[in-house]
């Protein structure tokens, strides 16, 4: 699978009397399915205004029966690099049982500490 997005042309972010223009992002990704349950994917971000970045990412699912799967995630991001200490990789577990699902991520942000992401979602 490939992608490409080009965001914020012509765009401008006005707060009361200023304005200033927003940067064009490129964007291009791929993901190649390695099994039936395991994709890997890769994103490179060329900003305007600011060096590229990339993300890479893989997502293992282990279907426990009909009705309930498990998911392990793990990523990198060199945009979070600059933080300082440890940081740029992402951990991650998500838990589908019929139509619900829970995701749970942990990104280590350096000296600013750890973020935490927990999402909730109905499939129908």
């Amino acid at each position: 699978m490939l992608g490409a997005a080009f965001q914020n042309l012509g765009g401008t972010l006005k707060y009361e009397t200023t304005e200033a223009k927003l940067p064009i992002l490129l964007k291009l990704g791929s993901a190649y399915k390695v099994m039936d349950n395991w994709t890997t994917a890769l994103d490179v971000v060329f900003p305007e205004d600011n060096s590229p970045n990339v993300g890479l990412g893989t997502d293992y699912v282990h279907k426990i029966n009909e009705d309930m799967s498990l998911a392990g995630r793990l990523g990198y991001n060199s945009r979070t690099l600059k933080v300082g200490g440890f940081s740029g990789l992402s951990f991650g577990a998500g838990l589908n049982f019929r139509m619900a699902l829970l995701d749970f991520a942990w990104t280590p942000m350096g000296d600013l500490g750890s973020t935490f992401k927990i999402s909730a979602g109905l499939k129908f």
